[in-house]
């Protein structure tokens, strides 16, 4: 008689150990007391709602800066489980991108006597994963990086329409998530990183660097604010690329983003903070809505520092298509 519930109480029992374990699963300190509570006070009925609370915001929604508001997006990275793909800069693919004065000189020496069309395509894929998750305090999060930017000349059929610049640039950074206030704004997430970006070729066109970072993202109603500053790597004049690309691309990054329900606003600069002899960059994008995550595109860009190859030469652009991630 007694050894036909044996399988009962087996099953009772796995499923006490599961909503146990899914209890011991939260990371919140009262709602993981709360879920001890319940599952004492009501049994095994409540191990569902336990399952329920351990699923995070970044599994019940998909990405999206234009609905999440701060807390939802230090959620969304802070909940993200370890080698799950996770968007990280824009992806976009611009098919109609103007560059009033293309660098001739540069494709010169990948393809003597050829011309540039000043009409190509622009494109960006740009991903991160997480390598360990809350190494420190529950805080702390390891990512892998990658952004790859091309400039394809895909109307230049004289030239059999090449690449003619395409950037690589891995990183591996530290994440910590906060909620500090400075100045009217939200410290929300600090990434210090180690970025490696090059081109990918070699001889007279190969261009180069390695930077540490961080980049500190502040936010206030619906204004996003990163400021990031970097340090170069010194290098030895025999492998040194591009020894003053510091002149031209400035010492950091430093991105304004504003967000009106679905359409976005960003300003992107990037100065050498020299009186005698200023340069830098400004990237101008607007985007809004067209269908789902997909929105349509406009990028302006005015100054040097686009891509590697034309770090030294004055880039004057505008460029239209999709975004399909937004900018962080």
């Amino acid at each position: 008689m007694t050894n036909k519930y044996i399988p009962c109480w087996i099953f009772l029992y796995l499923l006490s150990f599961q909503a146990h374990s899914s209890c011991a699963d939260i990371k919140v300190d009262h709602q993981r007391l709360e879920c001890y509570d319940q599952l004492s006070k009501g049994g095994l009925e409540l191990s569902d709602n336990a399952d329920q609370s351990v699923t995070s915001k970044s599994e019940a929604k998909a990405f999206n800066l234009t609905t999440m508001d701060s807390s939802e997006i230090v959620s969304y990275f802070n909940d993200r489980k370890v080698f799950q793909l996770t968007p990280h800069y824009p992806n976009y693919i611009l098919p109609l991108s103007y560059n009033e004065r293309p660098n001739e000189e540069a494709f010169e020496e990948f393809a003597p006597g050829a011309e540039l069309d000043r009409f190509e395509v622009k494109f960006q894929i740009s991903g991160r994963l997480k390598l360990l998750d809350d190494i420190y305090r529950d805080n702390w999060d390891i990512w892998f990086g990658y952004t790859q930017t091309a400039w394809w000349q895909l109307y230049n059929s004289d030239e059999s329409a090449p690449f003619r610049e395409t950037n690589y640039s891995p990183e591996i950074f530290a994440s910590y998530y906060s909620d500090v206030d400075i100045l009217g704004f939200k410290l929300v997430m600090t990434d210090i990183g180690l970025i490696h970006q090059s081109n990918g070729r070699s001889e007279l066109l190969s261009r180069s660097w390695n930077r540490l970072y961080a980049n500190f993202q502040f936010t206030r109603d619906d204004f996003y604010l990163s400021i990031q500053p970097w340090y170069r790597i010194p290098e030895s004049d025999e492998d040194d690329d591009n020894p003053n690309i510091e002149d031209y691309m400035g010492y950091g990054n430093y991105r304004l983003t504003y967000k009106d329900e679905g359409t976005l606003y960003s300003l992107l600069l990037r100065n050498n903070l020299k009186f005698d002899d200023n340069k830098g960059g400004i990237e101008l994008s607007l985007a809004f809505p067209v269908y789902d995550i997909v929105k349509l595109y406009l990028q302006y860009y005015n100054g040097y520092g686009e891509s590697l190859i034309d770090y030294d030469h004055y880039v004057n652009r505008i460029s239209l298509g999709i975004l399909i991630y937004e900018w962080l």
